[in-house]
């Protein structure tokens, strides 16, 4: 399972992404993406998984404004980008 984004402690919005082990019942935080831009922090944005991508959509940024765009992050080589 991959988690992008959300708020952490403070109510403050990320861009972390995260996966869940569940033969070992943790969290592991993913590297940043081995090049190229990373999706701007967001929190109420949408997020599926498709044939080895996690493609994400919209959300609203720090300043709680409202956000258009979509990003895929390429989950065997690591890597983000933007559509």
């Amino acid at each position: 399972m991959l988690v992008f984004g959300g708020f952490v402690d403070g109510g403050e919005r990320t861009n972390e992404l995260w996966s869940y082990l569940y033969g070992e019942n943790r969290w592991i935080l993913l590297s940043k993406s081995k090049s190229g831009p990373v999706p701007r922090a967001r929190a109420s944005h949408s997020a599926v998984i498709r044939g080895g991508n996690m493609i994400i959509f919209g959300g609203c940024d720090l300043e709680n404004e409202k956000m258009n765009d979509i990003w895929v992050y390429n989950i065997e080589a690591n890597t983000w980008t933007e559509i």
